[in-house]
């Protein structure tokens, strides 16, 4: 379902859309798993989630990067295991 079956630029309103939401906790889960299906143009929004103050937002984007193969949220990932 968060896999778009045509091809989204980096520069489309549904990518902007998604990294904005990624930043606000109640949409960030869904939004991170949406940015992690569009592949490694996702991993520069995701890595800007790392710095947010919201421990959703941290894990969301974490994992997302987690799953594309980047040790970016490692840390952010231990700590929420950890706190969590």
């Amino acid at each position: 379902r968060h896999v778009p079956l045509t091809p989204v630029a980096p520069d489309s309103p549904y990518r902007k859309q998604l990294e904005s939401d990624l930043l606000r906790p109640v949409t960030a889960i869904v939004a991170a798993v949406k940015l992690e299906a569009l592949g490694a143009d996702s991993k520069q929004p995701l890595r800007v989630g790392l710095q947010s103050d919201n421990p959703w937002v941290k894990f969301a984007a974490a994992e997302s990067l987690a799953y594309l193969g980047h040790a970016d949220g490692a840390r952010e990932l231990a700590e929420a295991a950890e706190r969590h």
